[in-house]
């Protein structure tokens, strides 16, 4: 049997003091775990030598999984320690296994039907994720390449352009001590407000481009602030990271009125600061000889339900998904893989109670559907190019009765916006 089949049924862990030849890693839903942290979280082995149950240990990485011999020794040899046979849940012990594995759907092609350019874009990129609101208005915030200068990062307003690719508005964050806050990301209601991260401040604009208020929001820690939501009763969702390396995943629950209500950390977010603080170049980035940030958290995204809850996006492959409520407890937790094993997606956005997940692939952009639980409903792959030779990098800005809206993050001249119908 494989007890690693199903990771919410009962399952058996061999560990090295019950079995020498066994690997160093296992995998369950997609993940990697070491033994040693699993008999640290404990989770106590293991291995039956009477009954000789056939446990197929794999080891794998996040780009697949290859599996590997480690089979019962039938033949009764006493070279093993003689252990307890202890069946243990893994799903209650070590709730990092514990989201669910998704399969995907089958890829369908798909070609846009309608390309607008976006004025005074040449030579521009998107930054830090691009927002969409329920008449399809799109929010984002260009980056002039040639020119830019990192103080620039402060001053970069966010865009407004509508369904037709015309500019509609300009924001700008203003106003007492904000000039030279860094600002980030956005969150975008349906009815059009928006909101901006400007460190820790969240900034709400008028339509008319002005800044309406700003709210502290109390982190009770130094937060490199990274994904915003405003829940529909105007509690804030931050999401970030901390520590001297920026490497421990953040994320709180606050009070319209910026009070923290409670903090969010599940086993995941600390598998990820583990991974982190050692290097992985799957978690971290090296500069210098010095490694720093964590990918779970910045490659993420979030999104709001037609449910009312938050869909939080991590930067792992597969993608894993907190479901959090407005009361910030988190609900369920699920995995939604590309069709092509190790990509991680790049944006999560809602519609209809149905999930889209965006992937960067090579030239293309791939599209899983999925509903509110992770159940795949479709995938499609997009292929932008215009000329052999040119390839622009897409994202999914837009998800409703229009279908799809991509939008060029780098292009090789005007961003532009395209519209593709499923």
């Amino acid at each position: 049997m494989d007890p690693f089949e199903n990771c919410a049924d009962a399952a058996s862990i061999l560990t090295h003091e019950n079995y020498a030849g066994a690997p160093s890693t296992f995998s369950c839903c997609g993940k990697h775990e070491e033994v040693s942290e699993l008999v640290a979280a404990g989770v106590v082995l293991v291995w039956d030598q009477d009954q000789g149950l056939d446990l197929s240990l794999r080891r794998t990485t996040f780009a697949g999984t290859a599996p590997i011999t480690g089979a019962t020794d039938q033949s009764g040899e006493k070279t093993m320690k003689r252990p307890a046979l202890v069946m243990a849940s893994l799903c209650s012990l070590v709730p990092t296994l514990c989201a669910q594995q998704v399969a995907t759907s089958p890829t369908a092609n798909l070609k846009p039907t309608n390309k607008v350019e976006l004025p005074l874009s040449r030579s521009m990129e998107m930054i830090e994720g691009v927002k969409c609101d329920a008449a399809g208005n799109v929010y984002g915030r260009p980056l002039n390449v040639t020119d830019y200068k990192p103080a620039d990062m402060t001053q970069i307003p966010v865009r407004e352009y509508s369904p037709e690719g015309k500019l509609a508005m300009t924001f700008k964050v203003s106003g007492l001590n904000m000039e030279n806050v860094s600002t980030g990301h956005l969150f975008v209601s349906g009815d059009g407000t928006l909101y901006q991260l400007a460190w820790t401040t969240v900034v709400v604009f008028d339509k008319d481009g002005s800044v309406k208020s700003k709210t502290i929001l109390k982190t009770g820690a130094n937060v490199a602030p990274h994904h915003l939501l405003v829940f529909k009763s105007g509690r804030f969702l931050l999401v970030g990271t901390m520590g001297e390396y920026r490497d421990a995943p953040y994320a709180a629950l606050f009070e319209a009125d910026g009070t923290l209500v409670k903090r969010i950390y599940e086993p995941e977010d600390e598998y990820s600061k583990g991974r982190a603080e050692t290097g992985d170049s799957e978690y971290s980035s090296s500069m210098g000889g010095l490694t720093g940030g964590n990918y779970f958290v910045s490659r993420g995204d979030v999104t709001l339900g037609d449910d009312g809850n938050a869909y939080l996006m991590h930067g792992a492959s597969p993608t894993i998904v907190y479901v959090i409520s407005p009361a910030g407890e988190v609900l369920r937790k699920f995995r939604v893989g590309s069709s092509e094993p190790g990509q991680t997606a790049w944006s999560i956005k809602s519609y209809k109670n149905r999930l889209v997940f965006s992937y960067q692939v090579d030239d293309h952009l791939q599209i899983q559907v999925t509903d509110l639980e992770g159940n795949p409903i479709a995938g499609y792959t997009i292929n932008p190019k215009a000329k052999p030779d040119v390839v622009d990098t897409l994202d999914l800005a837009c998800y409703d009765s229009n279908g799809f809206t991509l939008i060029t993050v780098e292009a090789s001249s005007n961003l532009y916006l395209l519209r593709v119908k499923p």
